[in-house]
């Protein structure tokens, strides 16, 4: 029994119970994404006004997002995440109801299959009550990842992977979401490839289909029996930029341990595969439709099966080049940099505030009703570090006040020069297609937000860690009374840019720094920035200036 145990605690059979254990559950997994995007495309609904359709689209973008941010995770924090998952093999494999939980599992994901079809592929007029449906819809699919994850994982394995792990977590979700941001905004670029791309495909297609149709005109390409109007939007913007952003991340986090000047050559290496794959997308679109099924091809292929290639692509080139001495100096250049240093307790609160703000403003339509989540996050991050913030200074003096009172009043000033008379309408009209009880709860977290977690987590990543950061890599020995022209206008200018009002916000952070300089004292900076915030909530609150909080 003592050898028993032993052996099964080694490291390789740690691994080897990983492996027999999440090899076939993400096998499943991804048989399960494979049929969901041949099968289903959220574009039958996007025509629809009603809420139910608005769900269903939220979702299909929300899916995009996850495989960005699981991509991130795993170039990212994969090293990291794989000793996690080793060190807690030993529980896994005591997991006593995993055949239980897979089970139900497969029993939700049936029942999601069957809804899905039932709300893409009905005529509207045969559904009702389809709000209901869709409610379901959604309930099932939840479940069914669920399942997956406690099939995987006993919940108090997932519960002490998530603790450990924060970190990791929260930089994978700020660069998938930021990756997953670029890449739809790279999508509105437009006349640069467009005509490139179709021929590209065209000359691809001669190759292998003798009869290939082609009309440049009209942008319709594909064969005698099936052919596709090549839109501007799939000339390949999308994965450029998300392999834009995955490269420019990866080259500055792990750029202690690759070899510049020729690791800069992943950049445009990657943007030229990634546009290679999206040609080779489209032909194999054409073959589906031409030899397989036209419904099949019109279906999720065209959209979803690209994303997740993108995906596939970006994370295959970047990761590759960890494993080529060319690029790398060595093995270990794989290895993600040490966490748990202080710099994290100050910069991954920002990071989170800003993942979760793409989240929520991604999947709003002017109105930012998810803004509570990023209140959540932040929190939930500044609990996490809070024996770092021990060791400084939270005594804050009346000065600190006036200080916010003076940014407050430089920043209705500016704004009354630069005001849009139509901003905030959006937002205004969102609170009152509102219930009461819930614009209520949405305005409780908007003011706790603008007072408390931002001001919190902007101080700690601009004034507390970046303001001593330009002067010293051992910012813990700088004082924070001081000053350099460099750190104060750079920390200033890196605010002012983070914020929509550059200008306002530029000034504001000089505030704030003068705040912290006076005393050297953290908690300065930090009222001054939530005193400024409280004060712009009351006027918004009081005079219906809504524009100012957007």
């Amino acid at each position: 029994m003592a050898s028993l145990l032993v052996v099964t605690s080694s490291p390789l059979s740690r691994r080897g119970l990983l492996l027999s254990r999440w090899a076939p559950l993400s096998l499943l997994l991804a048989a399960e994404l494979v049929v969901l995007t041949i099968r289903f495309d959220a574009e039958m609904v996007w025509h629809q006004p009603a809420l139910w359709a608005r769900l269903v689209i939220w979702c299909h973008h929300l899916s995009y997002l996850a495989v960005a941010i699981l991509s991130a995770l795993v170039l990212f924090a994969g090293p990291h995440l794989w000793r996690e998952l080793r060190d807690n093999a030993t529980a896994s494999q005591q997991h006593s109801r995993t055949w239980l939980f897979l089970l139900s599992h497969l029993a939700f994901f049936g029942l999601f299959v069957r809804l899905t079809s039932f709300l893409l592929e009905s005529a509207p007029s045969l559904l009702t009550a389809p709000g209901w449906w869709a409610m379901a819809w959604f309930a099932s699919g939840s479940s069914a990842v669920l399942m997956w994850g406690l099939s995987a994982l006993p919940a108090g394995v997932w519960l002490r992977l998530l603790q450990h792990s924060l970190v990791p977590f929260t930089m994978g979700t700020a660069i998938g979401s930021a990756a997953w941001m670029a890449a739809q905004g790279a999508e509105h670029l437009g006349g640069i490839l467009d005509g490139i791309t179709f021929q590209l495909v065209h000359f691809l297609l001669t190759l292998f289909c003798p009869d290939a149709y082609c009309r440049p005109g009209e942008n319709l390409l594909g064969t005698s029996t099936f052919y596709v109007y090549i839109a501007p939007q799939c000339a390949g913007y999308q994965g450029i930029g998300l392999i834009g952003v995955f490269s420019i991340l990866y080259l500055w986090v792990f750029r202690r341990s690759l070899r510049f000047p020729r690791a800069l050559l992943l950049l445009p290496l990657g943007i030229l595969v990634v546009y290679l794959a999206n040609a080779v997308r489209i032909i194999a679109l054409i073959a589906v439709g031409t030899y397989l099924s036209p419904q099949v091809a019109l279906g999720g292929f065209h959209s979803q099966a690209g994303w997740l290639a993108f995906n596939g692509v970006a994370l295959s080139v970047v990761y590759g080049t960890r494993r080529l001495g060319w690029f790398a100096r060595t093995e270990a250049a794989a290895d993600q940099p040490d966490s748990t240093n202080v710099t994290a307790a100050y910069v991954v609160p920002l990071l989170g505030l800003v993942a979760a703000t793409m989240v929520s403003t991604a999947f709003s339509t002017g109105f930012d009703w998810l803004y509570p989540l990023r209140v959540l996050v932040v929190g939930a991050l500044l609990w996490h570090f809070r024996a770092a913030y021990r060791q400084l200074s939270w005594r804050c003096s009346w000065i600190a006040v006036a200080l916010g009172l003076l940014a407050f009043v430089l920043w209705l000033v500016l704004e009354s020069v630069t005001v849009d008379r139509s901003a905030g309408e959006s937002l205004a009209e969102g609170l009152r297609g509102l219930p009461k009880g819930w614009a209520m709860f949405w305005l409780v977290f908007r003011v706790v937000g603008s007072v408390v977690t931002v001001p919190l987590a902007e101080e700690l990543a601009f004034r507390i860690y970046l303001l001593r950061r330009c002067q010293s890599r051992d910012l813990e020995r700088i004082p924070f009374q001081r000053f350099t022209w460099l750190s104060f206008l750079l920390s200033s200018l890196l605010f002012g840019l983070l914020h929509g009002r550059w200008l306002a916000g530029m000034l504001a952070g000089m505030v704030y720094a003068l705040a912290l300089y006076r005393r050297g004292k953290p908690a300065d900076a930090v009222v001054s920035h939530g005193v400024t915030n409280g004060l712009i909530a009351a006027y918004v609150l009081a005079t219906g200036s809504w524009g100012l909080w957007l």
